[in-house]
């Protein structure tokens, strides 16, 4: 299951990285013309819509690895019920 969620965990850093050079080749390459800008910041939304998403599935695959390295010193810091929560949360995923 460790091995699982840091493969993961890499996926999605790969798809971070990809997203935003993604982006910044779409900068370079823009023209002037109002429909091409507008086309534009349409999709650069959805991209930070679906870079959130990433984000915070990455930062679940994170609190789950803390939880199995350092399970005594995690949890004075984090409540049955979230832990409960996020375990549910990963195995849903899998």
């Amino acid at each position: 299951m460790i091995k699982i969620v840091i493969k993961i965990r890499s996926i999605l850093l790969r798809l971070l990285i990809q997203s935003y050079e993604f982006e910044r080749n779409q900068n370079y390459n823009r023209s002037n013309s109002v429909e091409d800008r507008k086309k534009l910041s349409h999709m650069s939304r959805k991209r930070n819509n679906f870079r959130n998403k990433i984000r915070k599935f990455f930062n679940y695959c994170n609190h789950f690895l803390r939880l199995q390295e350092e399970p005594l010193i995690y949890q004075k810091s984090i409540t049955k019920k979230n832990q409960d929560w996020m375990r549910l949360k990963l195995q849903l995923v899998f």
